[in-house]
């Protein structure tokens, strides 16, 4: 048996492939490293952190990214970013590079 996880967000690039994340941080990320065209709310709490009838461009996204999110210092890749070079600073906080 595996453990289920909620998905609040479903993505759909242009290959009509689709993404799913679960926070907002995550939709941010992945608009960025993907070529995704819209995010849907896939349950009332992706709704209510999308807002706007439960759908959003990725172009909203960029312009009005989530409140705390600040440049990676790896640049590149890594765990935190994902790829994309931005992440939180509360996750920059409890990151250690050994």
């Amino acid at each position: 048996m595996g453990r289920s996880v909620t998905v609040n967000f479903v993505g759909v690039d242009i290959n009509n492939d689709l993404y799913s994340a679960m926070t907002m941080l995550e939709v941010y990320q992945m608009s960025i490293v993907y070529p995704i065209k819209f995010w849907y709310a896939q349950t009332m709490k992706g709704q209510k952190l999308i807002g706007t009838g439960g759908n959003i461009s990725v172009e909203d996204i960029l312009k009005d990214p989530p409140k705390g999110i600040i440049d990676c210092t790896c640049k590149t890749s890594c765990p935190m970013c994902k790829g994309s070079g931005k992440t939180t600073k509360r996750m920059m906080n409890s990151y250690r590079d050994w």
